[in-house]
């Protein structure tokens, strides 16, 4: 290829680079203005990892100030422009995965639906929802998810157990002492003795050091192990979030604990899928 031809292409090629980028970046900053700053923080924090710093730092500085229509130099437009439609494509699942959990009407609709609650119980839950994602609103997991993804995630596991409405409740609600600065009483007062109870029981139990697993069976109530099982399922489906020597603290915590202690009170599917993850992320990370 002659010198002339690669100059023209390289020009015609840099001309629709140009063209693209503008494009992307004009339709994404429409759409961009429609969504909630929560949807933006939780796409940004679920991107790959090495698009993490570039999203935050190029989108909120160069590229804020090009799509407000300050002037910048074509190249360094077309620069910018393609790294960001580039950035856009690779987290794209990141993005949709995001927008159709915010998206959700209702977080609790398969849950309400697929048990047997009467019209109270059901507000009860309803309500416990909105206090929960209210005060967790700006807490998240090391997965990126929401903090209320988890609360949500534990009371579905309680009610695949079959447990009560009371006991459901407090999953939903379950980490607002130790997490927020929601007062205790506020809890028993809206939700009631029992529900204050079982929350209050659930985070005595993290203060035991090597409890019996006899002992603690006997001493405490069914719900109260029901939601502990439940909180260290979850934590053991979203595992691989944590650093691998705390996976291997925790699989071997669950194996001497928690999946015998699942099998005690009689919850066998429970124990296996805790003793399948635990033994799983051992052999993973060994």
């Amino acid at each position: 290829m002659s010198a002339l031809a690669a100059a023209v292409a390289a020009t015609a090629a840099g001309i629709i680079g140009l063209v693209l980028a503008d494009v992307v970046t004009r339709e994404f900053r429409t759409r961009l203005d429609k969504l909630p700053a929560t949807v933006i923080r939780v796409a940004v924090v679920r991107a790959p990892r090495p698009l993490r710093t570039e999203l935050h730092d190029e989108w909120r500085a160069e590229l804020n100030e090009i799509l407000r229509g300050r002037e910048a130099l074509p190249l360094t437009r077309l620069w910018i422009g393609t790294r960001y439609a580039l950035g856009l494509l690779r987290s794209s699942r990141t993005i949709g995965r995001t927008l159709s959990l915010t998206s959700a009407v209702d977080p609790l609709s398969a849950l309400l639906s697929g048990a047997s609650y009467s019209d109270a119980e059901q507000d009860m839950l309803r309500r416990a929802y909105q206090v929960a994602a209210e005060w967790h609103q700006d807490q998240w997991r090391r997965s990126g998810d929401p903090h209320v993804t988890h609360t949500v995630a534990v009371a579905r596991i309680l009610a695949d157990l079959g447990m009560d409405a009371t006991c459901v409740c407090a999953g939903l609600l379950h980490d607002l002492p130790s997490r927020t600065d929601r007062p205790t009483d506020r809890v028993l007062a809206e939700f009631g003795v029992e529900v204050a109870a079982i929350i209050r029981d659930v985070i005595a139990l993290d203060s035991v050091t090597e409890p019996s697993i006899t002992a603690l069976v006997e001493s405490t109530e069914r719900r109260v192990l029901a939601l502990k099982l439940a909180d260290r399922l979850h934590n053991m489906q979203t595992i691989e979030f944590m650093k691998v020597e705390k996976q291997r603290q925790k699989s071997r915590e669950t194996l001497w604990l928690f999946a015998p202690l699942a099998g005690r009170i009689g919850f066998d599917r429970l124990q296996n899928e805790l003793e399948d993850l635990a033994v799983s992320t051992l052999v993973r990370t060994r």
